[in-house]
């Protein structure tokens, strides 16, 4: 079974419906929530312009960060609580679209937030109307079912919970996105669509909608890499990244993205980078298993015959400038040390093939040393 829970309004210039719609859910003082960057951008003060020419009261909340723990969390809802709040506007990436989730579900519940993660809690929990917005084309966590925050106690990710009542998704709004969190996200959001390609839980509608990404995001990632204003290439990595989300909620993702956590965790690697450099191993190790399913993304890759599309997304990697776990000073021994905390992330069991710490440890060191 297959349904779209997360509702989008898609275009250019669909930002400027935000007021009507948040009326619309009954909000009457927003929530909004964002990151330094977005602030730079000047993306916050136009939001907030359109919630206030709506007439809707706004409170902001500009403390998130990537890779957020769940302090901020905590703290940022006993800010939201006293602020009188009835609504959330989550504007950005995907730590601010995640932690908006948070949000959401504490000014319904009280906190902690642990005490709502989801191996605790296994339902979406009742939540006031949140809209999310985001400024770049990677985590598809408009979409998704799931809101992620760093456990400063155990020193893990968690995850509630709770999708959206709205997505806009404006690709005007990801053109401030700089070079470097443009390659980021786009080859996370390339991530999400081959591992979902590749799960054992893909489904017919997940399928098309993971290759179509995968086009997308193959097709206009070096373009809007190298220049931002493209707003042709914009607009594909928006959608791309767009529908790799709900194909990855549908199918989820596997040892890509267990590795990936591992990373972020362990290394301090930014996420799209960890999904990035494993990306390749995925589909090395996935092909000799499910080869016509590595197939059909090699040519949704646009990869001319003789290329593997292990060796096509390594190219791509080199053309937006992801950097090697060896250029960042990392060890092999180090990195290869990850093999057995990264069979504690949950993602593991959605693998293609069998997967344990020594096949995990055989991963990645294929990661270090077939990129460098």
């Amino acid at each position: 079974m297959y349904a779209q829970k997360a509702p989008v309004l898609y275009g250019c210039g669909a930002v400027a419906e935000l007021g009507d719609k948040l009326k619309e859910m009954g909000g009457t003082k927003a929530f909004c929530v964002y990151d330094g960057g977005v602030a730079a951008s000047g993306i916050a003060d136009r939001i907030v312009g359109i919630l206030k020419g709506a007439g809707i009261e706004v409170v902001t909340y500009d403390k998130v960060g990537s890779e957020a723990p769940d302090s901020v969390v905590n703290a940022g809802a006993d800010f939201a609580r006293a602020s009188g709040v009835d609504c959330v506007v989550g504007i950005g990436g995907g730590s601010c679209l995640d932690i908006s989730k948070f949000f959401a579900i504490l000014l319904s519940h009280p906190g902690p937030v642990s005490d709502y993660y989801a191996y605790k809690v296994p339902k979406h929990l009742p939540h006031v109307p949140i809209i999310l917005i985001p400024t770049c084309s990677g985590t598809g966590s408009e979409v998704t079912a799931h809101g992620v925050v760093r456990d400063e106690a155990t020193n893990k990710k968690e995850a509630v919970l709770c999708y959206s009542d709205l997505s806009i998704l404006d690709p005007e709004l990801t053109v401030t996105a700089p070079p470097k969190v443009t390659a980021f996200t786009g080859m996370d959001a390339m991530s999400h669509a081959a591992e979902a390609y590749t799960s054992n839980a893909n489904n017919p509608r997940s399928d098309v909608l993971a290759l179509n990404a995968i086009g997308r995001i193959a097709r206009n990632l070096e373009r809007a890499y190298k220049n931002g204003a493209d707003i042709e290439a914009r607009t594909e990595l928006a959608l791309g990244s767009n529908l790799a989300g709900i194909a990855f909620n549908d199918a989820g993702v596997h040892f890509g993205h267990a590795i990936a956590h591992t990373f972020g965790l362990e290394l301090g690697l930014a996420h799209g980078v960890g999904c990035a450099l494993v990306l390749p191993e995925v589909l090395a190790f996935s092909e000799k298993v499910i080869p016509e399913r590595v197939e059909d993304i090699r040519k949704a890759l646009g990869a001319p015959e003789g290329q593997s599309a292990a060796d096509y997304v390594r190219a791509l990697m080199r053309k937006v400038d992801i950097p090697s776990l060896k250029s960042m000073g990392h060890s092999r021994e180090k990195c290869v040390s990850l093999a057995e905390p990264s069979m504690y992330d949950w993602f593991v069991i959605q693998s293609p093939f069998h997967v344990d710490a020594s096949v995990m440890a055989e991963i990645i060191g294929c990661v270090y040393d077939n990129y460098q």
